[in-house]
């Protein structure tokens, strides 16, 4: 099976109208940038450091959810905690 490039994992994300959320800090802001610059759409990258423990992580985007809208989060990228 052929491993997804970040790209490969934005591109995805948008078909599926879905904000991406991912452990990926040093390479998805890149690819996230240039996905925008090629002209692409997205819905929003969320990145949860590693460091962040699972409870803290679900809490907070949980909070997300339940707090901002769809228009909040397109085209953005933000580092968990907001």
């Amino acid at each position: 099976m052929r491993e997804l490039g970040d790209k490969d994992v934005l591109r995805i994300a948008t078909q599926r109208e879905s904000v991406l959320v991912t452990h990926d800090a040093a390479s998805m802001p890149i690819h996230f940038g240039a996905y925008l610059m090629e002209g692409n759409f997205s819905f929003g990258v969320i990145v949860i450091p590693q460091s962040m423990g699972l409870r803290d992580a679900i809490e907070r985007l949980v909070w997300n959810w339940a707090h901002l809208t769809q228009e909040d989060w397109l085209n953005r990228i933000v580092r968990l905690p907001v």
